[in-house]
């Protein structure tokens, strides 16, 4: 399965008990990207699974949508059950059990998907280099799994009028969006990066902004007008940078802006 694409993975529970049992819930937690809560890689199931007793073995599937904060391709899950056994023509109290299992799922990085006027989509990412290029490569690597390619122009590759016209714009002109990493870092010394952000509003290019903590939007982009992501704290950096994107890929994917 690929980043974003839903899907469902067949669950079987055995019984071995002597009391016949009601599974209320089941959870799948999956591997995860360094620094990102375990909540966010975990999948809770509510359910009403009746299974018998002494090897009653019933049979469920659990929804699926891997977001872009888990680990890729063979990523191996934990699962553990919440269930309440059947004494007396009632329930008795909850209990929490893992699973000895060691199931894992496959998930891909979807290929690129066609843009609107070219052959690939991709997303310009406009930062702070170097201060910032630890962000805009974490940007770039949830772009690629949410479907998109990406243009990052580093600072040695910025100097110079030539490059700008040659490289810069055409790239921002061919981008289904801009994303810019606003950081404490560009504020104090904002150059490239406010320009990349005005001639992408000059041309049409939809802008997002990552709002970083202790930054404030430029007044180029005024908050009343449009939503920024974040703001965001390097720690959790990836948390804000995957929501983002997920829901910009959502509303690319259904006929909508990149950024809004």
């Amino acid at each position: 399965m690929d980043y974003l694409s839903s899907t469902e993975i067949p669950i079987g529970i055995r019984n071995n008990g002597a009391l016949p049992v009601v599974v209320e819930a089941i959870e799948l937690v999956f591997q995860k990207a360094e620094g990102v809560p375990e909540a966010l890689a975990t999948v809770v199931h509510p359910c009403t699974l009746e299974i018998g007793a002494q090897g009653g073995l019933e049979y469920t599937k659990v929804s699926f949508r891997p977001p872009l904060l888990m680990t890729p391709y063979t990523n191996t899950y934990r699962i553990s059950i919440t269930y309440r056994e059947c004494v007396g023509g009632g329930l008795g109290p909850r209990y929490k059990l893992a699973l000895e299992a060691n199931p894992y799922v496959i998930i891909n990085v979807p290929p690129n998907f066609p843009g609107r006027t070219s052959d690939r989509a991709s997303v310009f990412v406009s930062f702070k280099d170097p201060e910032d290029l630890e962000l805009a490569e974490l940007a770039a690597q949830l772009l690629v799994r949410a479907g998109f390619g990406y243009y990052m122009a580093r600072e040695e590759q910025r100097l110079g009028s030539a490059y700008w016209a040659q490289k810069i714009e055409p790239a921002i002109q061919a981008a289904e969006g801009t994303l810019v990493i606003w950081t404490p870092n560009v504020a104090m010394s904002s150059g490239p990066v406010l320009r990349e952000l005005t001639y992408s509003q000059t041309v049409g290019t939809n802008v997002g902004l990552m709002l970083e903590e202790g930054a404030s939007p430029p007044d180029e982009y005024p908050a009343v007008e449009t939503e920024y992501g974040g703001p965001f704290t390097r720690a959790r950096a990836i948390v804000a940078f995957a929501e983002e994107i997920d829901a910009a890929a959502v509303r690319w994917r259904q006929g909508g802006i990149l950024f809004g």
